[in-house]
C-alpha cells in the first residue's frame, strides 16, 4: 500500500496485547544482563548455563502444583523463565531473576516468603551433586536481609557450596541486584539426604 512502509512484524507487535510486550522486553533486558555475566563465566571451566522455568528439574506430573514453577508463573509474577548458570564440580550455581509486581509484601517490595523460596531453591540446587543419591531436603535455613528486595527487578543468586560431610551439606549464597550489585540478601543452608533415600522419588 503506498505510503506505507511498515514490516509484518511490526504490524503484528502493533496489535499485541502491550502486556505481552512489556514481558518480553524485561525478558530480553534479564537475557542480556545474565549473557555478559555468563560470558565472564564460560572462560572458566566446568561451568554450563540453561534458560529454564525452574532452577529445580520438576517432573511432569508435579509441574501443575509446583510454587515458583507454575503457581507463581502468571503474568508480573514470576513469568520469565530464570537464566541458570551451574557449575557441578565444583559446586557452585548462578540465577538470573526477574521479580514483578505482584510479588509485593509492602509496596514496591518483594515480599520476603518468596525471597526464602528463591534462595531456598537456589542453593538446594548447588547441592545435589555433592550428593550420591542427587536427593537433599532442606534441614535448615538462614536468612539475613540486608535491604528491600525491589519488585519490578533484576536479581542474581550466587551460591557455593561450604562443606560437604557425610548425608549433610552446607551452603552459602547471596543475591544482589543484578544490575546496581547491590547487595539484598544472605543465606546459609544446611541439607540432608534422607533416611531410608530409597523411597524418595527424584522427581520433585
Amino acid at each position: 500500500m503506498a505510503g506505507k512502509n511498515v514490516s509484518y512484524d511490526t504490524q503484528s507487535k502493533q496489535h499485541q496485547d502491550p502486556r505481552v510486550l512489556q514481558s518480553d522486553l524485561r525478558e530480553e533486558a534479564l537475557r542480556s544482563v545474565a549473557m555478559n555475566h555468563f560470558a565472564t563465566l564460560n572462560e572458566q571451566p566446568n561451568w554450563n548455563h540453561s534458560h529454564r522455568r525452574s532452577v529445580l528439574s520438576i517432573g511432569p506430573l508435579h509441574q501443575q502444583n509446583h510454587l515458583t514453577a507454575s503457581t507463581l508463573t502468571g503474568q508480573d509474577q514470576l513469568d520469565i523463565s530464570p537464566y541458570v548458570l551451574v557449575n557441578d564440580i565444583d559446586g557452585a550455581a548462578v540465577a538470573f531473576y526477574h521479580l514483578g509486581k505482584k510479588l509485593e509484601g509492602y509496596a514496591n517490595m518483594v515480599h520476603g516468603g518468596l525471597i526464602a523460596a528463591i534462595m531456598d531453591e537456589c542453593l538446594g540446587l548447588t547441592c545435589f551433586h555433592q550428593i550420591p543419591s542427587q536427593i537433599a531436603m532442606t534441614a535448615r535455613l538462614e536468612m539475613d536481609f540486608r535491604k528491600p528486595v525491589p519488585s519490578n527487578s533484576m536479581v542474581v543468586v550466587q551460591s557455593q557450596i561450604e562443606s560437604v560431610k557425610g548425608r549433610k551439606v552446607w551452603v552459602t549464597g547471596m543475591m544482589k541486584d543484578a544490575v546496581a550489585g547491590t547487595l539484598l540478601v544472605e543465606a546459609r543452608a544446611l541439607f540432608v539426604e534422607p533416611k531410608g533415600v530409597q523411597d524418595v522419588s527424584k522427581e520433585i
